[in-house]
């Protein structure tokens, strides 16, 4: 019987296959590409890019770039039709604008075995003017259907040399091929990047000589560059990531240098050590850092005398988070005013943290400003500078040798913590006395959640315990910033979290909303599933994960938690002389390759008590795309465990 399983599983796999031709060498569409009607290597697919082509010169009529665009795409599904309907941007400044022309779009569907072809009638392209410096060019393929093929071409014209056209080889839905071309005059260098980390099958560099002649004789010789990725899966979201930008293949350019046939040279990218120099002369960055602050009207006298330098930076620290409130502008170079800030008590993101710099250097403390990029704002590139890429600006402070970084906008924040937004990998530390350096920015410790739970079951099977929860680092503020707001709807969100648990005196123990911890404990009354004279248990009230957040078939780019994290489930069960324990769970130790996690369950019997006791770790704050398999399966094996654990006791 396996034997007949095993050859109709492989029959009908190679039946799929069989199924799927397309051609993806060329743009036009075969009888295949039609007839073919699944994607095998993602069944979740509900449209895919056949062919996928671009090719981006220098026109020596006019020296504006052109890009020649042409996309094959199948259709899947009802749900991929709105792949049919097209957006493409367009810019503008005061002095000039992109155009578009030459248009060409076809659907092709099989009816009666035969390919009919759909053109798009030119009255149905329309333009829309986005805002001041965006138009859209919009239209909708007709006559699409499940399984169609639909193409299109056109040509874009761009007088913004110093913005070469980049190229994406990666979207939502899978590509089966993408290839890109660029023509490159050599007046014009530009830093290229390539983005995501996927290999390029095609990689190739050549020169054509004298593709391009000025009118008063100059000649320039072009770099010819072809990129080609094929089988490129489609970038899906998920939980746990930071900018999508950060992963997604493609390729960018940033003008470096233009050499003009006149012999004139313009730099376009600075070098650190420039950007360094503008910003220390800078009247938001450098002119605000170096403002004089009279701290003895700011700070009180208990502030001033204290002895200890931590002691003092700490309640500096406490002073301005508390005093000063964030805008929530992260304007980092613009409107930057310490004055206006002391006298408003509201400001952006650097405004307050640069009061907080000039406070804690005004009090002897060695202090330098930090520029990063958050979670959601994407990588700040390192290769060379791009001071635009910054979006937030926080503090680092050296007291008796030890590092801290800090950042006075949010009022629940611990002193040496950061926001959840700021763990992005790395940030620039800025230093007008020496030069400027890449650091790297990540929590010291890790965070942790710890559950201590203690029931008791009398002879009226009465289930009745107490709960103790500590939290610390990232999930003691997220606790912190749900508890202190709004102290009654924490408690009602507990209530409504466990419907089958009754809770009672709930008490916050830890000290205020900056404390590094959150303690709470509250009573509860659990209600048990009684057949008989057996009661059926799950040990696990609290569940750290109520499902698994890897859902994908593949994933292709980190998986980022911010933070090393830690789980600790306790639980005790005194079910006294009325009651015997007939079944209990499976111990069960886990760990994850390299060593770089571990589930631990064990349970044991001691007189009429039974303890259990659950541990998760996960010893690193991001894991590469190659650990998603085993992390998917780790996260598997913690949500059965949590649902499906169950204590069995009988009465004597």
């Amino acid at each position: 019987m396996k034997k007949h399983l095993t050859f109709l599983l492989i029959l009908s796999s190679l039946l799929s296959f069989a199924q799927e031709n397309y051609n993806s060498e060329t743009y036009n569409v075969t009888f295949d590409d039609i007839k073919s009607s699944t994607f095998v290597k993602d069944s979740t697919a509900n449209a895919l890019v056949i062919y996928d082509f671009g090719n981006s010169y220098v026109d020596s009529d006019d020296f504006k770039l052109k890009t020649e665009i042409k996309r094959k795409v199948k259709i899947l599904n009802r749900e991929g039709f709105n792949k049919a309907n097209i957006s493409i941007h367009l810019y503008s400044s005061s002095k000039a604008e992109e155009s578009i022309k030459d248009i060409i779009a076809t659907t092709y569907n099989l009816v009666d075995n035969n390919i009919v072809s759909t053109k798009i009638d030119k009255k149905d392209i329309f333009e829309e003017k986005y805002d001041e410096n965006h138009t859209l060019i919009k239209f909708t393929l007709p006559n699409i259907k499940e399984g169609s093929i639909i193409t299109y071409s056109y040509t874009l014209s761009s007088p913004f040399m110093f913005n070469y056209k980049g190229w994406s080889f990666q979207e939502d839905i899978p590509k089966l091929y993408s290839e890109y071309r660029a023509s490159i005059p050599g007046n014009y260098e530009y830093n290229i990047k390539l983005v995501g980390g996927r290999k390029l099958k095609t990689n190739t560099t050549s020169v054509e000589k004298e593709c391009l002649r000025a009118f008063n004789g100059g000649v320039a010789h072009c770099g010819k560059y072809i990129y080609a990725m094929e089988n490129i899966p489609a970038f899906i979201e998920e939980d746990h990531m930071t900018s999508k930008s950060n992963y997604l293949a493609r390729i960018e350019y940033e003008l470096k240098i233009y050499s003009g046939f006149d012999g004139i040279t313009d730099n376009y990218t600075k070098t650190w050590e420039t950007v360094d120099d503008e910003l220390r002369k800078d009247v938001n960055i450098g002119k605000q850092l170096t403002k004089s602050i009279d701290t003895e009207n700011l700070l009180s006298n208990d502030i001033l005398s204290e002895a200890d330098a931590l002691k003092k930076a700490q309640s500096i620290y406490n002073y301005v988070q508390e005093n000063y409130t964030w805008n929530d502008e992260y304007r980092i170079f613009n409107d930057v005013s310490v004055k206006d800030l002391i006298k408003n008590k509201s400001g952006n993101v650097s405004s307050i943290n640069i009061l907080l710099h000039n406070l804690l250097e005004g009090a002897g403390i060695n202090v330098k400003p930090v520029l990063l990029s958050t979670r959601n704002n994407g990588f700040a590139t390192k290769i060379f500078p791009v001071i635009s890429e910054f979006n937030y600006l926080i503090v680092q402070a050296t007291i008796d040798g030890k590092k801290y970084f800090l950042d006075a906008t949010d009022k629940y924040l611990n002193f040496g913590d950061i926001p959840f937004k700021c763990l992005n990998g790395y940030g620039r530390i800025l230093d007008f006395n020496s030069k400027s350096d890449w650091i790297d920015i990540e929590p010291e410790k890790a965070s942790t959640v710890q559950y201590k739970v203690e029931l008791n079951l009398d002879a009226k099977e009465n289930i009745l315990g107490n709960v103790y929860v500590k939290n610390t680092g990232y999930h003691a503020l997220n606790s912190r910033k749900a508890y202190y707001p709004n102290r009654e709807l924490y408690i009602n969100k507990i209530h409504d979290k466990y419907p089958n648990v009754e809770i009672s005196n709930h008490k916050v123990l830890s000290e205020g909303k900056t404390s590094p911890d959150f303690i709470e404990t509250y009573d509860i009354e659990f209600e048990e599933n009684i057949t008989g004279d057996n009661i059926y248990l799950n040990p696990f009230i609290i569940k750290f994960f109520n499902e698994n957040p890897f859902k994908l078939q593949e994933r292709t780019y980190p998986i980022d938690f911010g933070y090393k994290d830690t789980y600790y489930y306790s639980f005790k069960l005194n079910f006294g002389d009325s009651y015997t324990i007939l079944e209990k769970p499976e111990d069960l130790a886990l760990n994850l390759p390299n060593g770089k996690g571990q589930i631990i369950f064990s349970s044991n019997l001691v007189e009429n008590s039974l303890n259990l006791i659950f541990r998760i770790k996960f010893n690193e704050a991001v894991f590469e795309p190659e650990y998603y398999p085993y992390l998917k399966e780790f996260m598997n094996k913690i949500v059965d465990i949590q649902t499906n654990s169950l204590i069995l006791l009988k009465k004597k």
